[in-house]
């Protein structure tokens, strides 16, 4: 259940424990981790969804299939 209150990309960082917020992110990205973001915008992280993360980090890895997908050039034809 994703409930609030919602921070920002830097204030998520700051609830888990990071000085700095590219420390965050670096660790995220080099960890392939997938934090859901929410709001209209998705650029707001649930205090459940971190608590959730910080508690098992695992279960927010990608999947092999999603990085293929990820990572999956698209076809160009030219004519």
């Amino acid at each position: 259940i994703v409930s609030g209150p919602f921070f920002t990309f830097r204030d998520a960082a700051a609830y888990c424990g990071y000085q700095h917020p590219d420390s965050f992110a670096r660790m995220l990205r080099e960890e392939e981790i997938s934090l859901p973001a929410c709001g209209p915008r998705r650029n707001r992280y649930a205090r459940s969804v971190l608590d959730g993360f910080m508690s098992h980090p695992d279960a927010f890895r990608a999947t092999c299939s999603a990085r293929a997908r990820r990572h999956a050039p698209k076809p160009v034809s030219i004519d």
